[in-house]
């Protein structure tokens, strides 16, 4: 391994751990700066709900989706389908907010 090659590959190992970092730290600012543009989608969720059910200061809604991601840059755009669980609380200010939200795909992984 050359010096130069040992530093790119500890520097790309430092960026794991930097993108760790910023993942735990919750700072979505942080976390979009480590982004390179063609990373960033243009989003578009249909989400028709199956359930809705209020108790108090609490929400609880089942979903399905269907997610379309396209490129900023240009390119082909993923294309996602599955299912949904969210839990709405009103704080104390009134506004309802989402607490939990739990989602995932209704099909098998793709084959590697």
């Amino acid at each position: 391994m050359t010096p130069d090659s040992a530093a790119r590959d500890s520097a790309a190992y430092q960026a794991h751990a930097n993108y760790v970092r910023v993942i735990n730290s919750n700072n979505t600012d942080s976390l979009v700066s480590m982004l390179t543009d063609d990373v960033i989608y243009r989003t578009r969720w249909e989400k028709p709900v199956r359930e809705f059910v209020i108790s108090g200061d609490y929400a609880f809604e089942r979903y399905d989706y269907t997610s379309t991601d396209t490129p900023v840059a240009g390119g082909k755009p993923v294309v996602d389908a599955g299912w949904g669980f969210v839990v709405y609380h009103r704080d104390t200010d009134g506004v309802w907010r989402v607490a939990r939200d739990a989602f995932g795909p209704d099909h098998p992984p793709a084959p590697k």
